[in-house]
């Protein structure tokens, strides 16, 4: 009784009804397995990673779970899957934590680096350039590669062989991001603006900061499993620009955290220590979150969350009979087939994209304005200006082809009298 008054509580005051049962459907997995990672490619291909205990391995589906293909690595657990913007697969796998590489879709295996500890983050960003978690034996580390995975080098050490990188966020080729949980006391997120070359504690010491995510406008979110000596977690920002980080949300155990293009931002949960597991979604900036669980989410971990191509939302549950769910819908409800309307709204479709994407927009006002897109690569350089008709309040669209551009991720900014957008679009070959 105790618990169901919780809930009720905790839906009161932080959640809006929404009727979850429809929002999720459930896919078939192999049988006795434990998803220890997981990671969709552009193709909508779906990658799982097990646990060792489980029997390790890893699988991938093409027909959306209905059949799975075992890739390689029996009784080896894989931690951590990345897919990069030309389709590699980055995995950590075995108990030495060894990263390998596939160019041909998981068909054959490189051993890339040999870690010993660590092992579980990696990120990687266009260009080549990729940093993940690792270690000697004697302390842990962040290591980086700048050609996709051939040769790599220690950036930064954690000298206490107790504070591991849970999360690797990378802005640009410049600024990245790195949360971190020491179990010991410490700990927090680090900020590098030379490329990895130095770092800088930035805050959160003490909480364990299993996730890190960015939105469109460059604020950082931050999320907590835990703290040291408080009986706390939840969900915190760095607003772009600030030094003081703002607590969005408590009472939550968050493992894992992405942002869809729409800026909306969705938390897994954990039951550990009597917290309720689970889902939310914010589509305000986290001021305030609906709870978008299933009933039998709540009593279970969900220990990842990973956006598909169409962003759609996939979830895994750790150590479940049913660990593996995916988003009915996509998570963009200005996407087509999507039934919820937004008064501004800017969004470009498909999106990764190979070829060309057409961007939309539609807002409201009160009389006709002119309307400009500045296309800008990942650098932050202005690449081109694109000077639209006069908009009269009815949804248009432009198309946009990156030509001769490299592939990578690109950002628009949409100007129209007051009402500015900044969205981010990723162009693959």
């Amino acid at each position: 009784m105790k618990k169901l008054i919780l809930i009720f509580i905790v839906l009161l005051l932080n959640s809006y009804i929404v009727n979850s049962q429809d929002y999720w459907e459930n896919l078939n997995t192999p049988p006795g397995i434990g998803i220890f990672s997981i990671a969709v490619n552009s193709n909508e291909n779906i990658f799982i990673g097990i646990s060792y205990t489980t029997g390790g391995g890893l699988y991938k589906s093409t027909d959306n779970g209905v059949s799975w293909v075992l890739l390689g690595f029996e009784n080896e657990g894989i931690s951590k899957i990345e897919i990069n913007e030309l389709g590699y697969i980055y995995v950590y796998g075995g108990p030495a934590n060894t990263i390998y590489r596939s160019i041909d879709n998981g068909l054959t295996w490189d051993a890339l680096y040999e870690s010993i500890q660590g092992g579980s983050s990696m990120n990687s960003f266009p260009g080549g350039l990729l940093f993940a978690s690792g270690g000697t034996g004697t302390y842990v580390n962040v290591i980086r590669s700048v050609d996709y995975g051939i040769t790599w080098e220690e950036v930064l050490i954690f000298p206490s062989n107790t504070e591991y990188p849970y999360d690797i966020e990378i802005q640009n080729i410049d600024t990245i991001y790195i949360g971190t949980i020491n179990f010991t006391g410490g700990g927090g997120v680090y900020r590098s603006v030379d490329g990895g070359d130095s770092w800088e504690h930035i805050g959160l010491t003490d909480h364990y900061v299993s996730s890190l995510a960015m939105n469109s406008s460059g604020d950082l979110f931050a999320g907590t499993r835990g703290h040291y000596s408080l009986y706390e977690g939840g969900v915190y920002v760095l607003p772009k620009g600030q030094t003081e980080w703002v607590n969005l949300k408590d009472d939550e155990l968050v493992t894992s955290m992405v942002i869809n293009s729409e800026d909306e931002i969705y938390i897994g949960c954990s039951t550990l220590d009597y917290f309720w597991g689970g889902v939310r979604r914010s589509i305000d900036n986290g001021q305030t979150w609906e709870d978008i669980s299933l009933e039998t989410m709540y009593d279970r971990d969900i220990e990842g969350l990973v956006l598909g191509p169409e962003e759609h939302l996939y979830a895994f549950e750790y150590y479940s009979p049913t660990p593996l769910y995916k988003s009915v819908n996509s998570t963009i409800n200005s996407l087509p087939g999507n039934q919820i309307e937004k008064c501004n709204k800017t969004y470009n479709y498909p999106n990764p994209f190979s070829g060309e994407t057409t961007i939309y927009y539609s807002f409201k006002i009160d009389n006709p304005v002119e309307v400009q897109i500045a296309i800008y690569n990942s650098q932050g350089n202005k690449i081109q200006d694109i000077i639209l008709p006069k908009y009269f309040g009815k949804e248009q669209s432009i198309k946009w082809n990156p030509k001769e551009l490299p592939a990578g991720i690109y950002y628009y900014e949409l100007s129209a009298g007051s009402i500015h957008t900044f969205k981010k679009m990723v162009f693959q070959k």
